[in-house]
């Protein structure tokens, strides 16, 4: 809200916000590391790898991934304030806890794992001197999950019911999360179709094994290097959730990496450390992994210049998404290439044949074209799948008119207005087939509709300017084009039209 009030819509300043929030996120970062006691070099290039890792530029990117950053800086700052506390054990200190964690909570569901974070640095940081600060801080959350559920209540939020079935994919999704961490060769701005099957195979299997080595991983360096377990747990805290454990209504998403990427940039920064010989080779090797995600992060930051090629390079990485097809189906469209626009409809249609969205936008290519017996057959078919389709039926109105079936399409149109008051395309082709029909008052009354939905649109104007010449009303015709001039004043065929009448 305060984005839009100071920047209006211009999204370099949305950008500006997310990119601050970020950084701010891992100088809160760092400084916690460093509270924690952590060596200076650990600290900071922990904090500095992450806030470069390519995986993390959705956060940046989207203004609706702004959340976790969000919640990511309450959630350092609910640690820092138990930190705080165990230190001093200032009440002060449990005031800006609970605080820090009901934002982080309210910012994004995420920010319920203050609490096992907690406990992580705890045991960490050798810490667990007595059960009463860790029950403090345990009932101090308890009580801030209460706060949070009955704001909910109030707010009228409804908890999805839907279930997960996706156990045995457990797996597959945690590892293909850590390997967008590590290697983004290839990177989707639409993970639905990425979703590993919840099936039992050899892969599930596998991954299931590799995820139980870790943990067992984890226990044996739990007293050895408790710093490089606690950073591996970290990344499993943050990341299982989103790996099948918890209903997502949206599959797999980059922007679940965010907290887990924290853990594992710390858990490299403190192998670094801890290496007594071929340090040189090592940190050769990570230099160079640092400048490979700096080049991937550049070459996207390009991609996202342009839609089209955003669109393509994310099809490399899910060549399966049917969403990726459309939308470049759709952006072709709105450009005007309606040979490519058809290719990727036929695509989209091709892996699912019941596309509504794709069968619409392959009647609006052949409607374009020409083509009405092919636009009136892809219409139907949308129309059958989705019979609510308001530009299916719009368009399939537009199409019985050309085909000179004007009650039908007059039918389609009411319909669609029916359905939506405001679409002024749906006035204007009704409008059109009362004026075929001879219902002229009705269809004066349609296209002035239009023009007060969409005042700044010039078909209505001229449908508007014909039906005042058929009723004989030259002056009101040539106000209506001297008005298309004002919104053109270089519209040839206004002009020609009003020369035509006015001579």
């Amino acid at each position: 809200m305060l984005d839009q009030k100071v920047w209006g819509l211009n999204p370099t300043g949305f950008h500006i916000t997310n990119a601050v929030l970020h950084w701010l996120a891992g100088l809160l970062g760092f400084f916690l590391l460093r509270h924690l006691r952590i060596g200076i070099f650990v600290a900071a290039f922990s904090s500095l790898l992450w806030l470069g890792l390519p995986i993390n530029s959705e956060v940046v990117a989207w203004v609706s991934g702004r959340t976790y950053s969000l919640m990511a800086i309450f959630l350092f700052l609910a640690l820092l304030s138990a930190e705080w506390y165990l230190r001093s054990r200032s009440i002060l200190a449990v005031f800006f806890y609970s605080s820090a964690t009901l934002a982080a909570i309210l910012c994004h569901e995420e920010g319920v794992f203050v609490l096992p974070m907690t406990l992580l640095v705890l045991y960490s940081t050798d810490r667990f001197r007595s059960r009463r600060e860790y029950v403090l801080l345990g009932a101090t959350e308890i009580g801030v999950l209460v706060v949070c559920f009955c704001l909910r209540e109030l707010a009228g939020a409804q908890t999805s019911t839907a279930g997960s079935s996706r156990f045995l994919a457990v797996g597959v999704s945690f590892m293909k999360y850590l390997s967008w961490m590590i290697l983004p060769i290839r990177m989707s701005v639409e993970r639905s179709t990425d979703i590993p099957a919840s099936n039992l195979s050899v892969v599930t299997i596998s991954a299931w094994v590799g995820i139980v080595l870790l943990l067992l991983l984890v226990f044996r360096l739990r007293k050895k290097m408790p710093k490089i377990a606690a950073g591996i747990t970290w990344t499993f805290l943050a990341l299982l959730p989103f790996c099948g454990f918890v209903y997502i209504y949206q599959g797999m998403a980059e922007r679940f990496d965010y907290l887990a990427s924290a853990g594992l940039c710390f858990t490299i920064a403190t192998l670094l450390s801890k290496l007594r010989t071929g340090r040189t080779v090592v940190l050769c090797a990570v230099a160079i992994w640092v400048m490979w995600g700096i080049w991937r992060l550049e070459k996207r930051v390009l991609d996202w210049h342009d839609s089209i090629s955003l669109y393509k390079t994310s099809l490399e990485a899910t060549p399966q998404s049917t969403t990726l097809l459309f939308d470049l189906g759709a952006v072709f469209e709105q450009k005007g290439d309606l040979v490519q626009a058809s290719i990727y409809y036929e695509l989209t249609l091709d892996l699912n044949a019941n596309y509504e969205k794709a069968l619409t936008g392959l009647g609006n290519v052949d409607l374009r074209l020409g083509d009405t017996g092919q636009a009136k057959s892809a219409y139907e078919r949308a129309l059958t799948i989705n019979p609510n389709d308001v530009t299916a039926l719009v368009n399939y109105g537009a199409v019985l008119q050309q085909l000179g079936d004007f009650v039908d399409a007059n039918q389609q149109e009411e319909k669609a207005i029916s359905i939506n008051p405001a679409d002024a395309s749906a006035y204007i082709n009704l409008g059109v087939g009362l004026f075929k029909l001879g219902s002229l008052d009705s269809a004066l009354e349609k296209f002035q509709r239009a023009i007060e939905l969409e005042p700044s649109r010039t078909p209505a104007y001229f449908d508007l300017a014909a039906l005042y010449k058929q009723m004989g009303r030259i002056d009101s015709a040539a106000a209506t084009y001297r008005k298309i001039l004002e919104l053109g004043p270089d519209n040839q065929e206004a002009i020609s039209d009003l020369r035509e009448i006015t001579q």
